[in-house]
């Protein structure tokens, strides 16, 4: 595949650039050893989670993501009878989604691939969290596109569509890059060139036979390198 024609690059955020799971498992400990607590925190990460997919997925209003992860924060603290909090703690667990460090190859990668391309944050998080999360990893956007204009989630074709208005580029110009298949099936719809990099625990698919599958890394370092060539 030829790499000429791309500008732009698109990233899926919360287990494509950020590891949620690891930073929730170990924010967790952190917190549990401080209080004497004995829960399975990678449980709690995958819980919460699986919250946000659910309401993602929920017909009706749609909400900003920072409220939705908000609530699931507070309602894992009941499930998982995590006790003994100050209000402080409370708000900083619940807006931990905030703070989630990058994988270990993602600010080298993003750095040599701003090199040569403009590269976006798309991801389902509203502005404020994405910024927020961005100032917090340091991560090098030159641009932060959220579903707060169109007010629906990933992979609905208006998010992608507000992307490409957005960077002013057609389909063939931006390459998606995701650790998700619905992410790169649905931008492929839109035109998009796609690109998997694989993640730990991120996706059950096989990116070898899914045909929307344009490029496959194992890293962003990966990807840099397979874009230069």
């Amino acid at each position: 595949m030829k790499h000429a024609d791309i500008r732009a690059l698109t990233f899926d955020v919360f287990g494509t650039t950020v590891d949620w799971r690891g930073t929730i498992a170990r924010e967790g400990r952190r917190l549990g050893a401080a209080k004497g607590l004995q829960v399975d925190w990678e449980a709690v990460a995958d819980r919460w989670s699986r919250k946000y997919v659910v309401a993602r997925s929920r017909n009706g209003p749609w909400r900003p993501l920072d409220q939705i992860l908000h609530a699931a924060g507070e309602e894992i603290l009941e499930e998982f009878r995590i006790q003994g909090l100050t209000k402080a703690e409370r708000e900083s667990w619940c807006g931990l989604w905030s703070r989630l460090d990058p994988w270990p190859d993602a600010l080298p990668g993003l750095k040599r691939l701003k090199a040569r391309f403009l590269l976006a944050a798309l991801s389902n998080a509203n502005m404020a969290l994405s910024i927020a999360l961005a100032r917090h990893a340091n991560l090098p956007w030159d641009q932060v596109l959220g579903p707060d204009t169109v007010q629906v989630f990933k992979p609905s074709p208006r998010v992608y569509c507000m992307a490409l208005r957005r960077l002013g580029l057609e389909g063939h110009e931006v390459m998606m890059v995701a650790a998700h298949l619905f992410d790169l099936e649905a931008a492929k719809a839109m035109g998009f060139r796609t690109a998997f990099v694989s993640r730990p625990g991120e996706e059950a698919g096989d990116p070898t036979k899914a045909p929307y599958v344009d490029l496959i890394a194992a890293d962003f370092q990966d990807l840099a390198l397979q874009l230069s060539r």
